[in-house]
């Protein structure tokens, strides 16, 4: 993982280091740089087809949110905006997953005197996971270090509520000490209580320090042996046994030297309970011991969050553009009754096609008026009057629009004659079809609400008969 940590520590510093020379912020700087270096060169707008497709819609989309500006570059800045957010979440995780994975292998060397503190009076206690070393054996252990607590008195009171939990989860989902089938827990402690148990083995020796049973063997009258347990807190001692009918384990050199091993620490731990500090054990039958507190290497789930954050806020670009678009588009389809409507008393009134045109345009500041506002500096820098109408259609990717700016060019092909009539009847289709979309909405409203509804009349109906039949003792 090192390996991988530190190409892309080195990848995303190089291309920081020669993204310099780009303008902008540092976000605008690398997206320009890998919009240039692999979109453009590696394959991003060549070619025909969906691609080219999808960058073409890009740029009208940019052109329409943002009028008067070039789509062409829009959609540039847009792509490099989004590029550079994406490259600099994963290269900033990956960072601290480089650190995160250094100081979690790196830099926990063993050590030969190994110090834990222990935790205060009335806290909890806490578990460490160690890694004994002994040339070249090494063994990972889980230790419980308890803190200080309780007198003499609380002691008793606590013991008389442990034993009986002890012997409950000894059995674990066996049916009974005369029929276990299944390992046994062989817990060291119990949540709640500060007691250690010293489990010191069977009386035949064939249980393991980790309750697994080896049964492969044994007869069908089984094996009856004596489980002793030491329960210690401080100079608080009890002895429990039980009786369990199972077949020995066949311990390895290693596993008795991981018994051993285990059985010493949690005797050092156990010895100085009333030690803020306490040391592990040096050595196991004259083998000396290296000792490491092994933490988790979390430097993997740092990256991989990176990468998903930043393919979200990529992914979250791409909507929020296009909920910009439906929301530009649902006010086009609201405005265009008005818009007709007005044009309509405009010229009615004797003024002509251009100059309602200008009067709309300068009235109230929203998206329609932007684009007609558009339309008159279209035709003021030498636009023809037809072309600006129809570009002005085309904007604004609505068939009713499209109709009026065909009503619009014909007017000046073919003559103002029947345009008023024309733009009349297209009000009145236009109000209808917004009376239209109100009463489906009004529909769909209604349909959502019956969900509610049942269950307020539900709720009223057993504040009703639930009374009823307590007034009749039922």
């Amino acid at each position: 993982m090192l390996a991988i940590y530190l190409i892309l520590a080195a990848a995303g510093a190089a291309v920081l280091f020669l993204s310099r020379r780009e303008t902008g912020r540092l976000v605008e700087r690398t997206g320009k740089f890998l919009y240039k270096k692999y979109i453009m060169y590696g394959g991003w707008g060549k070619g025909a087809g969906r691609k080219n497709e999808r960058n073409r819609k890009l740029e009208e989309e940019l052109e329409l949110l943002n009028p008067g500006t070039d789509g062409r570059q829009e959609a540039n800045c847009y792509m490099e905006h989004r590029i550079g957010e994406g490259f600099l979440f994963i290269w900033i995780c990956s960072m601290l997953a480089l650190a995160l994975h250094i100081q979690s292998v790196y830099l926990n060397q063993p050590k030969e005197e190994f110090i834990i503190e222990r935790s205060a009076y009335g806290d909890r206690g806490k578990e460490l996971e160690l890694l004994a070393q002994s040339g070249e054996r090494k063994e990972r252990i889980q230790l419980c270090v308890e803190p200080r607590k309780f007198t003499k008195e609380e002691t008793e009171a606590l013991y008389r509520q442990f034993l009986p939990k002890l012997e409950e989860h000894l059995l674990a989902d066996n049916a009974g000490p005369d029929e276990v089938r299944g390992p046994v827990q062989l817990l060291s402690e119990l949540e709640g209580f500060p007691f250690f148990v010293e489990w010191n083995g069977d009386s035949k020796g064939l249980i393991g320090m980790d309750g697994s049973l080896q049964n492969d063997e044994i007869g069908t009258d089984g094996v009856i042996t004596v489980l002793r347990a030491r329960i210690v807190y401080e100079e608080f001692v009890r002895e429990y046994e039980f009786s369990l009918r199972i077949l020995p384990p066949l311990l390895t050199e290693a596993e008795q030297f991981r018994k051993k091993l285990i059985w010493k620490t949690e005797e050092a731990e156990a010895e100085k309970r009333s030690e803020p500090i306490f040391r592990l054990p040096d050595e196991v039958e004259g083998m000396p011991l290296l000792w490491t507190e092994r933490k988790e290497d979390q430097s993997i789930v740092c990256l991989l969050l990176g990468i998903a954050a930043a393919v979200l806020l990529f992914w979250g670009r791409e909507e929020e553009r296009k909920k910009k678009i439906a929301a530009r588009e649902k006010y086009l389809t609201e405005a265009y009754p008005e818009l007709v409507t007005k044009m309509a008393l405009l010229l009615g009134a004797g003024m002509t096609v251009r100059a309602a045109f200008r009067k709309i345009a300068g009235g109230e500041r929203n998206i329609l008026a932007e684009e007609m506002r558009m339309v008159c500096h279209e035709m003021d820098s030498g636009v023809p009057e037809s072309q600006a109408y129809i570009r002005f259609g085309k904007r604004c990717r609505l068939k009713q629009y499209m109709k009026f700016s065909t009503l619009l060019t014909q007017n000046l092909k073919k003559g103002s004659n029947g345009l008023l009539a024309q733009l009349e009847r297209e009000a009145h289709e236009a109000m209808e079809e917004r009376k239209s979309r109100a009463r489906k909405l009004g529909e769909e409203a209604g349909t959502k609400l019956l969900l509610p509804m049942s269950g307020m009349l539900i709720v009223t109906m057993l504040l009703i008969i639930i009374p009823a039949f307590g007034g009749f003792g039922l």
